[in-house]
């Protein structure tokens, strides 16, 4: 027995991370979850968790070359403070796009993903939507609504010792102006093309292969 959640609000699952690494434990309510994670290269290892719940806290996790990417509803802000509890989070109105290095127990050291620019590239405001980003070796892929329509976004990061670094934020652009855009099966975590599906009300559903570099 590896984990076991005995509130029946929590919903349990299990995955792995997009290089392999880790298989991802996550246990949630509608309301707050809890990520633990197994190092499948270390036979010794044992369930670790990423941040503790916190109430009113969503986060779903990955992982890229020795950091977390946490996608969350954490906004910092608190309410209830006199409870004896710490308070309750009061949720930003969008996910936004957390980073830090990978290790245990790492709530307080998560900071907003900043681009080449140093701008926060999803603040969890309710301009724009961020549902979920796929990590790869040298690039991460996001996926998300941005004045109601489905949108996705290149993040390119740079080399060998640099992987850590981003050297590139762009929103991918399409000739129709209404369109749904998400990932297809991407398996392949050194691969530099990302699959996408798109259709529209005019377009069937097909196959889109992006190079990510371009």
């Amino acid at each position: 027995l590896l984990f076991e959640e005995p509130d029946d609000l929590f919903w349990v699952g299990i995955g792995k991370s997009a290089d392999r690494r880790y298989l991802f434990v996550e246990t949630s309510s509608s309301e707050t979850s809890e990520v633990h994670y197994l190092d499948l290269t270390d036979p010794e290892a044992v369930l670790r968790c990423v941040a503790r719940r916190r109430r009113r806290v969503l986060y779903d996790v990955e992982h890229r070359e020795g950091r977390w990417l946490i996608t969350t509803n954490w906004s910092g802000d608190r309410e209830g403070q006199g409870d004896g509890a710490g308070g309750a989070n009061v949720p930003s109105p969008n996910m936004r796009l957390m980073s830090c290095r990978a290790f245990p127990d790492s709530e307080d050291a998560w900071l907003d993903a900043r681009d080449d620019l140093y701008k926060v590239m999803f603040d969890g405001g309710p301009e724009v939507a961020l549902d979920h980003v796929q990590p790869f070796l040298r690039h991460a892929v996001a996926i998300g609504r941005e004045g109601g329509i489905p949108r996705a976004w290149i993040i390119r990061y740079g080399e060998e010792e640099c992987l850590n670094d981003v050297i590139g934020f762009a929103r991918l652009s399409f000739p129709e102006e209404s369109y749904d855009v998400g990932l297809g099966p991407n398996r392949e975590y050194g691969a530099s093309g990302v699959v996408l599906s798109y259709d529209s009300l005019v377009t069937p559903l097909q196959g889109l292969l992006v190079d990510m570099d371009d």
